[in-house]
């Protein structure tokens, strides 16, 4: 996500069908499309292959007790918490928002598998 693009894409059914500055996930569970993954580290060109799937719930503002997470897929082929390291798949909640133009995305009570 780039803020200068209009924030976060929500799909349907394969469509966009907005653009969001901020949105939480419930029950959400992260994935990386494998064959994106491969193609944008051996052709280090970024495209669009990993996304969080969930229940959109209303949410304001990012709650205590999260943890920071990262997608880089120079460092990783699934998401990570930021300071830690350890593979994330899966999350009870997930806020996405921006802080200082840049994305953030807090997972809470992970649900690791």
């Amino acid at each position: 996500m780039e803020p200068a693009q209009g924030g976060y894409s929500v799909r349907e059914r394969g469509r966009v069908i907005a653009h969001v500055d901020h949105i939480v996930l419930r029950d959400a569970r992260f994935a990386v499309q494998r064959g994106g993954w491969e193609r944008t580290v051996r052709e280090r060109v970024k495209r669009v292959h990993a996304v969080v799937r969930g229940e959109i719930v209303a949410a304001d503002k990012p709650m205590n007790g999260s943890v920071a997470v990262t997608y880089c897929p120079y460092r990783a082929d699934h998401f990570q918490a930021r300071e830690t390291r350890e593979r994330i798949d899966a999350a009870r909640l997930v806020w996405f928002g921006v802080k200082d133009g840049k994305p953030v995305v807090l997972a809470y009570a992970e649900a690791r598998s």
